[in-house]
């Protein structure tokens, strides 16, 4: 079994703790910071499943105060939260506002298809056809807009943070750190 160093263990906390404490206090719908606690969570640790982690723990957490729902939606939602670990590559070193950006918009439009149409598929609100379906994705765009805006904040503020910090968030990606 791999050790977690004390400073890995230290940024998963403050992540989950951000991801959790954004979940529970007022906000408007969908603008918490768990999409970008993935994006950084899924660039900073070297263990992929460390940083999978990261998310379902806030997701675990704060569902246990919150409370649950349907099933198949829930797995849905959960599984959405996974797909900003997929932007590694694409917010590169981290430092580009566009990549950090466009990761954050495109891990915003992947959880609202995925979320939605779970919500259509397993929920009971909207007919099973095309037009349900449809009607299903448009009902949600006031949600998403709060998604997306919620998002490129603090996937902004994260990175942008991380940015001023580039020995801790050096360390804790295992390179060199900045002018060693």
């Amino acid at each position: 079994m791999t050790r977690i160093s004390t400073r890995d263990g230290v940024l998963f906390a403050l992540l989950v703790g951000l991801a959790v404490a954004t979940r529970l206090l007022p906000h408007p719908p969908n603008f918490t910071a768990l999409v970008a606690v993935s994006l950084l969570a899924g660039w900073v640790f070297q263990s992929r499943v460390l940083a999978a982690c990261v998310p379902m723990a806030a997701m675990l957490l704060s569902d246990a105060v919150i409370g649950g729902y349907s099933l198949g939606i829930m797995i849905a939602v959960y599984a959405g939260l996974l797909a900003p670990l997929a932007m590694r590559r694409l917010i590169g070193d981290g430092r580009c506002a566009w990549r950090i950006g466009g990761a954050a918009a495109l891990s915003s439009l992947a959880f609202f298809v995925v979320s939605n149409g779970a919500v259509w598929a397993f929920g009971t609100m909207y007919a099973r056809d095309a037009g349900g379906l449809l009607a299903c994705y448009v009902a949600a765009v006031p949600f998403f807009k709060w998604q997306l805006a919620g998002d490129l904040l603090y996937s902004g503020a994260m990175f942008g943070l991380a940015a001023v910090m580039p020995r801790a968030v050096a360390t804790v990606r295992g390179l060199a750190p900045v002018g060693a």
